[in-house]
C-alpha cells in the first residue's frame, strides 16, 4: 500500500504551537521583519525553529498568485552546446543565489525537436519562471526565438550578441588584449589562426559573432603597435589523414611568424601540437577555462568570460523583471585574463 503524503503544515498550526497570532507568524516566515526592536531577534528564531520542527515548507504557488511572481528563472540551452554551458551556469547559479532566485535548468535537444513543436517547445510553455536566460549559440532557428518571443515573459541571450536583450563577451576586448600580452613578451611577428574545420567539426551556414570580431581585435591591435596583421586559413595547409603533420610542415616555413592567436581552442591545441613537432612558436588560443583538459603545458588561454557573462545575464534578466522592461540595451563582458604555461605552473 502506498504511504500517505504528509499532511502541509499551516501558518495558523505554527502560531498555535508559538502561541502567537498567525499575522505575526507570517510577517517572520515571509521576511516582513525589517524594523523590528533588536528585542524580538530572540522571538522571531524561536518562531523560524518551531517552523522548522514541524516541517514547514512555503507554498510557492500560493505566493506566485498573491505577489504575481513565482522567484524563479530558467536557464535554456542546447543539450550538444559543449563545455562553455557549465562556465556560464557557474556564474548564473552564483548570481541568481545573491538575489535569493532559483534557477531552473531545461534542454533542448535539436532543431528537428524545435521546429517540430516537440518537447522542447512544450518545456518552454510549461516553465513557471519569470523569466529565460538563452544559451542556444550559433544557427538559431527562427521558430525557437519566435517561441521565446511568445512565451510571454522576458528573455535575455546569453553569447548572442545583438543590441538589446543580449549579454556576451566583447571579443574585440579580448583579442585585442591577447595581442598585447605576446608583445610584452617580446613578440612582434604575430598571426591570427582562423577557426579549423576538419574532422568531424561541421562548417556552420552562420559564423558565431566571435569569428569576426576576434579576428577584428588582432587586426586593430596589431596596427596600433605598427605592426603587420597576418589573417591564416589553416584549412588551406590540412592534409586530411596527417592534420598535425602538414600544420608542422607550414609551421617550419613561416620563418617571419613568432606567435600565433588561434580562434579557439581546438585550433590552439592542434596549432601548439604541430609547433611542437616543428620549431617554437608561442601559441595562444580563446577557451573558457585556465586549462586546456588533455594539453600539458598547452597553449596560452585569453579565457573566455562566460562566468562573468551568467553573473550578468541574471542581473540583467532579474532588472528585466522587477521594472517589467521586456527590452534592455545589451551588456558587453569585458576579457580579463590570459594566462601562459608559465602562470598555469605558478598557480
Amino acid at each position: 500500500m502506498a504511504e500517505k503524503a504528509a499532511k502541509r503544515v499551516t501558518m495558523a498550526q505554527i502560531a498555535e504551537a508559538a502561541g502567537v497570532s498567525r499575522i505575526t507568524v507570517s510577517n517572520i516566515l515571509n521576511g516582513r521583519t525589517r524594523g523590528v526592536w533588536k528585542s524580538s531577534a530572540a522571538q522571531i528564531e524561536r518562531i523560524q525553529k518551531i517552523a522548522r520542527d514541524m516541517g514547514y515548507r512555503p507554498n510557492a504557488a500560493a505566493k506566485a498568485v498573491a505577489h504575481g511572481r513565482f522567484n524563479a528563472i530558467a536557464m535554456v540551452t542546447r543539450t550538444d552546446i559543449g563545455g562553455q554551458q557549465q562556465s556560464l551556469t557557474s556564474g548564473a547559479l552564483k548570481a541568481a543565489d545573491k538575489l535569493d532566485l532559483n534557477l531552473l535548468y531545461a534542454e533542448v535537444t535539436d532543431e528537428e525537436q524545435i521546429t517540430e513543436e516537440g518537447a522542447g517547445l512544450r518545456m518552454l510553455r510549461e516553465l513557471s519562471v519569470d523569466g529565460l536566460i538563452v544559451h542556444y549559440g550559433r544557427n538559431i532557428p527562427k521558430r525557437f526565438r519566435e517561441v521565446v518571443a511568445s512565451y510571454g515573459v522576458p528573455a535575455v541571450w546569453a553569447h548572442t550578441k545583438a543590441a538589446k536583450n543580449c549579454v556576451y563577451p566583447d571579443e574585440i576586448h579580448g583579442a585585442k588584449l591577447a595581442v598585447e600580452r605576446l608583445i610584452e613578451r617580446g613578440h612582434r611577428r604575430i598571426g591570427y589562426v582562423r577557426g579549423i574545420e576538419h574532422m568531424n567539426k561541421p562548417k556552420y551556414a552562420t559564423p558565431h559573432y566571435s569569428e569576426a570580431d576576434r579576428e577584428t581585435g588582432y587586426s586593430k591591435a596589431m596596427l596600433a603597435h605598427g605592426l603587420k596583421p597576418q589573417i591564416i586559413e589553416p584549412n588551406d595547409m590540412i592534409e586530411r589523414n596527417r592534420v598535425h603533420a602538414s600544420l608542422a610542415q607550414w609551421i617550419n616555413k613561416q620563418k617571419d611568424m613568432d606567435a600565433l592567436v588561434c580562434y579557439d581552442g581546438r585550433t590552439g591545441t592542434t596549432m601548439h601540437i604541430a609547433s611542437m613537432m616543428s620549431r617554437p612558436v608561442e601559441v595562444l588560443c580563446f577557451y573558457h577555462r585556465s586549462r586546456i583538459e588533455g594539453i600539458l603545458q598547452g597553449p596560452a588561454i585569453a579565457i573566455v568570460p562566460l562566468q562573468e557573462v551568467g553573473r550578468s545575464g541574471v542581473s540583467m534578466l532579474n532588472e528585466m523583471i522587477q521594472s517589467d522592461n521586456t527590452q534592455i540595451k545589451s551588456c558587453r563582458v569585458k576579457y580579463s585574463r590570459v594566462l601562459f604555461a608559465s602562470d598555469r605552473s605558478a598557480g
